[in-house]
């Protein structure tokens, strides 16, 4: 597995900028699409929902902004930016891997305004506000409910190979903000941190059941934090996933409610952030389900990670690893530009 995330929030990777003509929009995703099957990639990992919005024709959320530069505007003229986005990597022999942000429903409140359906405004009761982040309330079953609703759709209605969805579980800096859900929906829980992890979990295991009931062949994978807890293995250091984002991937993989899992192991060999050990701990945990570590292939030539030796490094290292089946590296236009 030889996969690229391809980033659309903020513009990061496409379209360059918000607003460009349809054509230009088409062109600069032949063009990824041309030159990413040329590097010998096989599969693109496409955002197609960063802020509770769609990159797609949805009749559930608005447009994104980050197309025409004003949520809930349709391009004009008219197209399907995920169908494009099936179709030409489909005709490049291109595995297509619609990706969602499942609970991100604004990175900065008040950036720019929302249409009537947008979940903001419908149900500003499910809205949990974090420093500058605004995001849907995991402790609540409507919220999930309405999140794997949204994956399922897509998965319905487009030719996707799988859907992704990548770390955001609770935003790092989470004090009380969801205490009144915990009060209202504990499902026996006393621990918040237990509760908030269980949350996360039920909805990963409803997205994969609904996927599955709709279209089995569909592979449902997720890219969590590299680090799963601080001191695992020994010698890491660093934010992890269990205790600050709540967010257990060792128990997606022994429930086996996931596909692939690919954390963001976006670290040098050496250091508390070794490469060299994450990498064959999360192999160990794999529980049978395939594991594509995601490289930094955007820190290529920072001073605190190195040259792009780095990144060929730890692809000659997974692929003499055993089972690894892979890997995806972040983000598109950093191979493009030929770090």
């Amino acid at each position: 597995f030889r996969g690229v995330w391809l980033s659309t929030v903020t513009n990061i990777d496409w379209p360059s900028s918000p607003g460009l003509s349809t054509q230009t929009q088409k062109d600069q995703l032949t063009n990824y699409m041309n030159r990413l099957a040329s590097y010998g990639f096989n599969a693109i990992i496409f955002q197609v929902r960063p802020e509770c919005d769609a990159l797609y024709q949805s009749a559930i959320e608005p447009w994104s902004y980050w197309i025409t530069g004003a949520q809930g505007i349709a391009p004009n003229p008219l197209y399907d930016p995920l169908q494009l986005a099936v179709e030409e990597a489909h005709k490049r022999g291109l595995e297509l891997h619609a990706w969602f942000n499942p609970y991100r429903a604004e990175r900065v409140a008040g950036s720019y305004s929302h249409p009537s359906n947008h979940v903001v405004v419908k149900h500003p009761d499910w809205i949990l506000t974090i420093g500058t982040l605004r995001m849907l309330d995991p402790g609540k079953q409507a919220v999930r409910n309405y999140v794997a609703g949204v994956i399922a759709d897509v998965v319905r209605r487009y030719d996707i190979d799988a859907a992704h969805m990548d770390e955001y579980c609770y935003a790092d800096a989470i004090t009380n903000q969801d205490a009144a859900t915990f009060t209202a929906e504990p499902r026996g829980f006393t621990n918040l941190g237990d509760w908030r992890r269980d949350n996360v979990n039920l909805l990963i295991k409803q997205v994969y059941d609904s996927v599955k009931a709709i279209k089995p062949w569909v592979k449902w994978g997720i890219s969590p934090r590299g680090i799963w807890k601080n001191g695992v293995p020994p010698g890491i250091v660093g934010n992890d996933n269990y205790s600050v984002i709540y967010c257990d991937a060792v128990a997606w993989l022994k429930g086996q409610y996931i596909d692939y899992i690919a954390p963001q192991l976006y670290w040098r060999f050496g250091g508390g952030q070794d490469y060299g050990l994450l990498q064959p701990w999360w192999n160990s945990q794999r529980n049978g389900r395939d594991f594509y570590p995601g490289l930094a292939t955007y820190r290529i030539g920072e001073t605190t990670y190195g040259p792009a030796s780095q990144v060929a490094t730890q692809i000659r290292f997974n692929r003499t690893t055993g089972n690894t089946q892979g890997n995806i590296q972040f983000t598109a236009h950093n191979l493009t530009d030929n770090l």
